[in-house]
Order: C-alpha cells, then structure tokens, then sequence
C-alpha cells in the first residue's frame, strides 16, 4: 500500500553562502496527492526537489515525510522515487530486468520480483514489451518503463522531474492522461517538477507556484487561473497570458470609476465598494484574453478604443493582438471573427472577470 505525506517547515537553501535558492517555504503535501511544482528556469523549483529526494542540504528548516524528520536524512533513508526526464534506464537490460532492478538490490525474493514487475507492467500498458530493450521502445514506451522503476518498489513519495520535455507534443497530451491513470490507480503520492503550466493544470491536483525562491501560491488549477493571489501568477498561468493595464482611479458623481488612456472601464458593483475603500489613485487591472469582447463600431459598454496588430488564427480559435496607446492587449475570439491590420476597434471588458492588482506589492485586491 502507498502511504506518503510530506512536509516543508520554513525551509531555505542558500549556495556558497550568496545565492539564495529557496526562501522560507512552508507547505504540506497529503497522502495520495498529485501535486505539482511550477516555476520558470531558475525559479527555486529544482532546489526544492532535490531538497525532497536529499539531494541536497538543507540550509535552515525541516523537511518531514510521513511526520518523521528526515532534513539530516540520505536520500536512501528516504524510501523516495524519482523519474527523469532522460528516462533513466540500463540500455544493456531489458524492459523487465530494467523494472526488477530496484527490487533485486533490495534481496526481493525471485517470487515476489516476478508478481510485481509484472503487476505494474500491466497497470503502465507495458506488459507485452518486457523482452524488449530501451532502444527498440518508442519515447512513451520508455517514459512508461521509467515511471514503473520508480513505482514498482512502492516508495512513500514519488518525484517526476520534467518527465515529458523530451517527449513529443502528441505523446506529450497521451502520457498526461497515462500519468494521472496511473496515479489515480495506484494512489502513490506523486510531487511533479515542471516548468510546463500546462502540463501542471491538466495533471496535477494541486500546483504550487514557486518564483525566485518564493511561494507565489498554491491551489488547485482553478483556483490559480480564477483567483490568482498576485500579478505573476496572474501573467504566469494561462495560455495565452493575462492582459494588463495600468488605470487611473477617478470620482464620477460620487462613485469610484477607472480611466485607462482617458477610456472608463466599468466596474462592479461589488468591485466600485472596493475602490471606495482603496485610499491610492492608481492601480493594475487583469484581463484574461477571453474576457474581452471586440466591436467594429463604438457602443454603449465599448469605450476602449484600440487598434488592430496582428491576427493569429489558430483552427479552433482565433487571436488579436490590439494596441491600447502604447499597450498591446490579446484577445480571444471565435475562429471566423476577421479585421484588417490596423483597423480601429472597441473594446469591452466583462465586469465580473477584471482583476485589481496593487501597484506596489502587486497582489491582487479583490
């Protein structure tokens, strides 16, 4: 039976006593979790997996698996797993000796080696590839027997670093569905390292957000995208990224308006309360590219106007880049909405779907 938990208590990782790599971070992972680490390159993401699997002294702080301390622990000591993007695998064995190996060290008895290499050979689909070796498999075959040598010992936690980036992008979508089957069947925690949000928002239960060593947020994939804590996880999550717009906070009849570039933006109601208690007079909005809405004519509710850029038409749906004065704003829309290249347009803004962000902090304000 899988059993795994894992907890960060305040942990830091500083090299060669400057660069200070992981900073404070505290979060827990539950039993059966998949949970994803996701940052950009040099982000503090790979130091805190390798913090994990021992790999690497902890500076200050505790790290607990299963509520026993192991910061000062081997990562032998840690009965942890981990799958590599390269794969990982002994090119001289095959499928099965390549599987077995793990349990083999461990003085398994030949019996019990058999039952479960061929256990987890069925549950990964690889069951008819065990006298295969590494170079006759395809990509996925490989990302699959990799994944087994890590699960096949039943270790507490299992650690998947970019399992996917050498993996093409039609294989890429089939082994996110593999993944989460495979977790979903055997309940193993399961902790993913990726730079990829994508990959993160379609397989993970939870992601936690890490930029320059710091905790930005963590939460489930809607939680991130709808109710993001800050303006990077805002512009970080979201394919394509988050608009935003500098606006200036002004009085209308004794009610709280926004003007960008001399165009109000309505808010509301519930976000004009807001801006009543907000005491500065500028902010940053948020504006996810398929909540804006796009006119060739000037109407009531369209009072931004804008300036077509480019049109990027993408089978299932198209995308505008238009310029706002010296901002550029994407917008998405239905695959058969067509404008000329610099043609003037307007713009709405769906009220419901603005994000405030504070400009000095910039978390998010509502």
């Amino acid at each position: 039976m899988y059993l795994g938990t894992l907890r960060f208590n305040n942990v830091n990782k500083v090299y060669l006593g400057r660069v200070h790599a992981v900073k404070d971070l505290s979060f827990t992972v539950d039993d059966r979790e998949f949970l994803a680490i996701l940052g950009p390159s040099g982000s503090g993401k790979s130091s805190t997996l390798r913090l994990i699997a021992g790999l690497e002294r902890v500076t200050k702080g505790e790290i607990y698996i299963n509520d026993r301390l192991v910061t000062d622990l081997s990562p032998q000591e840690r009965n942890i797993a981990m799958s590599f993007e390269n794969f990982g695998l002994y090119p001289n064995l095959c499928v099965y000796d390549n599987l077995a190996y793990p349990l083999r060290i461990r003085k398994m008895s030949p019996e019990k080696v058999d039952k479960r290499v061929r256990e987890i050979a069925e549950v990964l689909g690889i069951i008819d590839q065990l006298n295969k070796l590494p170079a006759e498999l395809s990509s996925g075959q490989k990302q699959r027997v990799s994944i087994g040598r890590a699960l096949v010992r039943r270790p507490e936690l299992t650690i998947m670093d970019e399992p996917l980036s050498h993996v093409d992008s039609g294989m890429r979508v089939h082994l996110r569905r593999e993944i989460k089957r495979i977790h979903r069947e055997l309940g193993n925690t399961t902790i993913l390292v990726t730079h990829d949000q994508l990959e993160a928002m379609a397989m993970a239960d939870r992601i936690l957000v890490i930029h320059e060593g710091v905790l930005q947020q963590l939460g489930t994939p809607d939680e991130l995208y709808y109710h993001p804590k800050n303006e990077f996880v805002a512009g970080f999550i979201g394919t394509p990224p988050m608009n935003f717009l500098e606006c200036i906070i002004k009085s209308e009849d004794g009610h709280p308006v926004l003007f960008v570039n001399g165009s109000k933006i309505d808010v509301s109601s519930t976000d004009a309360k807001l801006l009543e208690r907000y005491n500065k007079d500028r902010l940053k909005i948020g504006i996810r590219p398929s909540d804006i809405l796009i006119s060739v004519n000037p109407q009531p509710d369209y009072g931004i106007e804008a300036n077509v850029y480019i049109m990027e038409p993408l089978g299932e749906k198209m995308i505008i880049t238009v310029t706002v004065s010296s901002e550029r704003l994407k917008i998405e829309t239905d695959p058969d909405v067509r404008f000329d290249i610099n043609q003037r347009v307007w713009l709405h803004f769906k009220k419901e779907r603005i994000h405030f962000f504070d400009l000095d902090t910039t978390m998010r304000i509502n």
